[in-house]
């Protein structure tokens, strides 16, 4: 049970850091508060509304664009 709590800690980590560093390829607002919570919240966002699906995609696949 300890090693499951640390792979999905993981897999949470580590998708927050590919967006965090994607942020800027999204259509939202630049801004530290913002950001901060979106990236915090991103597992519910995701399931919940469209809009930020399409961000979050969008800030994963930055290297696709480039």
């Amino acid at each position: 049970m300890f090693w499951l709590g640390l792979l999905v800690l993981g897999i949470y980590f580590t998708i927050l850091g590919l967006f965090i560093t994607g942020y800027r390829y999204t259509t939202f607002q630049r801004g530290l508060l913002i950001q901060l919570t979106l990236s915090l919240l991103w597992p519910i966002l995701v399931i919940t509304y469209p809009r930020f699906r399409r961000n979050f995609q969008r800030a994963l696949e930055r290297d696709r664009s480039l």
